[in-house]
C-alpha cells in the first residue's frame, strides 16, 4: 500500500478591502491613493485599503468605510462592491482575497490627512486606463476594473450627478459626463 502523506493544515487567506475612490476636479477625474509607510511595498503607491478586521468590522462594507477613514480622512456616503478577487500572487504575505469597492465623492472637502499604514495622502489625475503612478500589489488591475465599471455606469444611470453639488445646470451634468467618459458627449438635436 502507498504512503500518502496528510496534507497540513491549510494557510490563512489574508481577506482585504480595496476602495477606489474617484472625484472631479480642475478639470480631470482623480483617484485617491496612499503611499504605504509599511512592507510589503513599503512607500510604494497604493489604494487606501487594507485587511479586515473581524473584531471592528461587522461586514465588509463596513471594513472598506473604516479603511478608508483610517488611512486618508476621507468619508464616502456611497461604495459599490465592484469585484472580489483573489490568488497565491497578489500578495507576498501568501494567499489573498480582496473585495474591491469604488466611491465617488464632490470636490473634495476633507482635509487629506495619512494615518496607520501611510506617509502620505493625494488626489491623482487619472490617465486614460488608470493611475499614472505604478501601483502597490495588483492595484493597477483593481483601478481598471473600477473605472471601467465607472465608466460604464455613468453612461445608463444619473450616478455622475453625485459629483455635483446643487444647484446644477444641465451644462454642469454634461461636463461632469465627458471628464469621466474622456470623451465629448453628442446630444440629441
Amino acid at each position: 500500500m502507498k504512503n500518502e502523506s496528510k496534507p497540513g493544515l491549510p494557510s490563512p487567506i489574508l481577506t482585504s478591502v480595496d476602495p477606489v475612490i474617484f472625484t472631479v476636479f480642475d478639470g480631470a477625474l482623480h483617484l485617491l491613493l496612499v503611499r504605504r509607510n509599511i512592507e510589503p511595498f513599503k512607500d510604494c503607491w497604493a489604494l487606501p485599503g487594507g485587511l479586515v478586521d473581524t473584531a471592528l468590522d461587522q461586514d465588509l462594507h463596513g471594513a472598506a468605510v473604516r479603511k478608508l477613514k483610517e488611512k486618508t480622512n476621507v468619508s464616502a456616503h456611497y461604495l459599490e462592491q465592484v469585484e472580489t478577487v483573489g490568488s497565491i500572487s497578489r500578495d507576498p504575505r501568501g494567499w489573498s482575497l480582496t473585495v474591491v469597492y469604488f466611491a465617488l465623492v464632490t470636490v473634495p472637502g476633507d482635509p487629506l490627512q495619512a494615518e496607520w499604514g501611510a506617509s502620505d495622502v493625494r488626489w491623482e489625475k487619472v490617465e486614460k486606463d488608470g493611475a499614472a503612478t505604478p501601483l502597490a500589489f495588483d492595484h493597477d488591475q483593481r483601478v481598471a476594473c473600477a473605472l471601467d465599471r465607472l465608466r460604464a455606469k455613468v453612461s445608463y444611470t444619473t450616478l455622475a450627478a453625485r459629483l455635483l453639488t446643487e444647484p446644477f445646470t444641465f451644462l454642469d451634468l454634461q461636463t461632469i459626463h465627458e471628464i469621466i467618459l474622456g470623451r465629448k458627449v453628442e446630444k440629441n438635436p
